[in-house]
């Protein structure tokens, strides 16, 4: 036990000879071994991209039978302002569609109205009684007997 505390004046020396070289193995990284087009550079515009209106993307191109979001809360506007001229027939025959299916868009579908009062300080009126109304509750509520009769002992 006394041996392994004294120092050891050879295995010193014999450590600091020791010195130790270390080369880091070649990467695998798969990006760096992949072929950099210089027709296709990496974006410069790190910014974030800014939202589309109706929260998805509109294609340009729009197959026969299809109609964007954009242009159905167009005609449905428009049959709203006036629905004789711009009934489900016309509708149908500008933008390519069945008039079954127009015809159930106007039915089941209607565009909401944002209201802003002139003056920001109404109050609401509501459908029941203005005034509020207090009822008080005058009966007395029945005692348990256990609990009446523990109530007695301790006054």
């Amino acid at each position: 036990m006394k041996e392994s505390l004294i120092k050891n004046v050879q295995l010193e020396k014999y450590l600091k000879n020791v010195f130790l070289t270390s080369h880091d193995p070649v990467s695998k990284d798969t990006n760096l071994s992949k072929n950099i087009n210089p027709e296709k550079p990496l974006p410069l515009d790190r910014t974030a991209q800014p939202d589309f209106e109706y929260g998805f993307y509109e294609p340009k191109h729009i197959p026969l039978g299809k109609v964007t979001l954009r242009k159905v809360f167009k005609f449905i506007s428009e049959h709203h302002v006036d629905a004789k001229v711009n009934n489900a027939t016309r509708i149908a025959e500008e933008y390519l569609l069945p008039e079954k299916t127009i015809e159930n868009i106007l039915k089941y579908f209607k565009m909401y109205e944002l209201y802003i009062p002139k003056e920001r300080k109404v109050k609401a009126t509501f459908a029941g009684p203005v005034v509020p109304r207090k009822r008080f509750i005058t009966e007395k509520q029945k005692l348990l007997e256990s609990f009446a009769k523990n109530k007695k002992d301790a006054l």
